[in-house]
């Protein structure tokens, strides 16, 4: 591999979309990690003054998920949590979707759709051609502030007001086990955790704490986000009981989905890392693999959870015609 076969394209928040080529030279650290942390790829990268055509690599793809199959999981996995086993765990699968338009077309059309988000396309021959439209702040670390969005629950945005106490419980244990985390750190100080409140993400209104921290001492940033990823937002909890469940009923590999991504850079307490949902891979050249889940407790119900991955689906699927 050499640099000129990786490119991203990359905005924050109501930024302006930006481009990137591989720079092993440049300080500035993109980093591109998959759900199980085995695959992580860190290289530097340098801003390209114009869009570049961004490569199609496809990865083979897995067999698709059906309703009635996802059902059926999504009821195994209700009727544990009902025995006690645990307290959550995310379920997810993926969906093939026929697209026309190159990279830089879809990644284009997320940036229009989705001012809100964190928008992105990655083209590397060893992961494939991902983009999405991310709303969910891993950890953030500037000026010695370190912020990480908890987020859980799912409604359409006009149905925002109608959160039950079933998403309320499922979204304060992603709060609890974040503070849990950041009050054991050795270096950091004055963990906060803000009231909870409605954060919109394109379509789709999520129940938010914003959760915050100093940072006193720098400590390995590595370590933390080991211990943060994956949060029970993506995984589950107990983390150690989720994963494993996951790893044994879940009925295909997840690959970069739920993994993360973002910045840092070399000699500077800088960091910004985004969670990769609201994402799909190309899988044949005008082929998309989306990938969508939610959470799961013993208050689920199958359909209704069915119905959330339908919801999540149009996030990428607006912009594929």
């Amino acid at each position: 591999m050499t640099d000129n076969e990786v490119f991203l394209a990359y905005r924050g928040p109501k930024e302006p979309l930006r481009f990137y080529q591989a720079d092993s030279k440049s300080p500035k650290r993109f980093h591109f990690v998959d759900f199980n942390s085995q695959q992580k790829i860190e290289l530097g990268m340098r801003e390209l003054e114009k869009a570049p055509e961004l490569p199609t690599y496809c990865k083979e793809t897995q067999a698709e998920i059906g309703k009635a199959q996802q059902i059926e999981l999504l009821n195994k996995c209700i009727a544990d949590l009902k025995k006690g086993a645990g307290n959550k765990v995310v379920l997810s699968r993926f969906q093939l979707s026929p697209s026309f338009k190159k990279p830089l077309e879809l990644v284009q059309a997320l940036d229009r759709q989705y001012p809100d988000a964190t928008v992105y396309c990655f083209a590397h021959p060893e992961t494939g051609t991902w983009l999405g439209a991310s709303p969910e702040n891993l950890l953030s670390l500037k000026d010695g502030r370190i912020e990480i969005d908890s987020l859980a629950g799912t409604r359409k945005w006009e149905e925002r007001h109608t959160f039950k106490d079933k998403e309320r419980r499922e979204q304060e244990i992603v709060s609890t086990e974040i503070v849990n985390i950041l009050e054991q750190q050795s270096g950091l100080s004055a963990v906060k955790r803000e009231a909870s409140g409605i954060k919109r993400a394109g379509n789709l209104a999520h129940i938010h704490t914003l959760i915050s921290a100093q940072l006193d001492k720098w400590e390995n940033l590595e370590s933390l986000l080991g211990q943060l990823h994956p949060t029970p937002a993506v995984g589950g909890q107990p983390k150690a009981w989720a994963l494993k469940w996951l790893q044994e009923h879940e009925k295909y590999q997840r690959r970069f989905y739920c993994g993360y991504f973002g910045w840092s850079e070399a000699d500077s307490n800088f960091a910004q890392f985004w969670v990769n949902l609201r994402c799909a891979e190309f899988v044949k050249a005008n082929t998309l693999a989306l990938y969508l889940g939610g959470g799961i407790t013993a208050e689920s119900n199958a359909q209704d959870e069915w119905e959330e991955t339908l919801a999540k689906a149009q996030t990428i699927l607006k912009v594929l015609d």
